[in-house]
């Protein structure tokens, strides 16, 4: 998943997109990546607490 994440903002900064948005576009998916993985962690735990 990390590897398709990399991959896509290399390609994405090797069209040039990112003269344009840059570093925040980095933040982005940084932040987002952050999320995701927040929201993965607690639906791990919510399951391992309804199997008890």
């Amino acid at each position: 998943m990390e590897l398709q994440i990399i991959t896509f903002i290399s390609v994405v900064r090797g069209l040039g997109l990112f003269d344009r948005v840059g570093f925040h576009f980095d933040l982005g998916i940084m932040l987002l990546q952050c999320y995701w993985r927040l929201v993965f962690v607690m639906a791990g735990e919510l399951n391992t607490l309804r199997d008890g």
